[in-house]
């Protein structure tokens, strides 16, 4: 039997159909995350999303197809994206050019590590974040290439492998921090100080502790 016109729109648009975090950018994940805080209605929320996704008006498709893209945002907005894990180096192709990923942290220069530190803590300077972790071949951090095509890139990237490489540097940078935190309580603790000293060291544990709470998770 043949398909009417609307059908064949109906079934060509299905198979294109997002139902995978691996189908939303970095960029769209971040646009979607702030039409979440923006939006307290979910009927609303989901038709805002639905509506930037597609580039459509929901209310303005057909109905059968509405409910498959209902159907696909519900598919990946029930997969949590914090379960994506990294567990070595690797290096991905993006826009015609391959970056390097290094999950040794000790092999960071000094500026790529306090611009992590500093990126890190904030939500909305994911993309900043990942361009400290992401380095074009052959470059060292920050040093001969255009770090703006390198943002442009990496908000271009699937959002599934970016949240797994910022989670894992953030899980990273968190261990790290309460290694600090635990020798620092030992050292209040443990031998005489002067009431000058343990101040500082009291003053420096609630600022790592500040740091620690600061840190974002998705």
């Amino acid at each position: 039997m043949a398909l009417n016109a609307e059908h064949t729109t109906f079934y060509n648009m299905k198979a294109q159909i997002i139902n995978s975090w691996e189908d939303v950018t970095l960029s769209q994940f971040l646009h979607i995350i702030k039409l979440q805080q923006e939006t307290s209605d979910s009927q609303e929320f989901a038709n805002q999303v639905l509506n930037y996704l597609y580039d459509e008006d929901p209310m303005q498709i057909p109905y059968n197809l509405y409910v498959a893209q209902i159907n696909g945002l519900n598919q990946f907005f029930d997969k949590p994206v914090s379960k994506m894990k990294i567990s070595k180096n690797c290096t991905y192709n993006i826009n015609g050019t391959v970056y390097e990923l290094d999950i040794t942290p000790n092999n960071f220069s000094t500026a790529q590590y306090l611009d992590f530190v500093t990126f890190s803590k904030d939500p909305s300077q994911l993309i900043n974040t990942l361009t400290t972790v992401l380095i074009p071949q052959g470059h060292k951090y920050n040093d001969g290439y255009s770090m703006e095509k390198t943002r442009q890139d990496i908000g271009g990237m699937p959002c599934s492998n970016a949240l797994a490489i910022s989670n894992f540097f953030v899980a990273w940078s968190k261990r790290s921090i309460l290694t600090i935190l635990r020798f620092l309580t030992s050292q209040i603790r443990r031998t005489k100080k002067s009431k000058e000293k343990v101040r500082e060291l009291k003053k420096e544990l609630e600022t790592l502790s500040n740091l620690l709470e600061s840190f974002p998770s998705f």
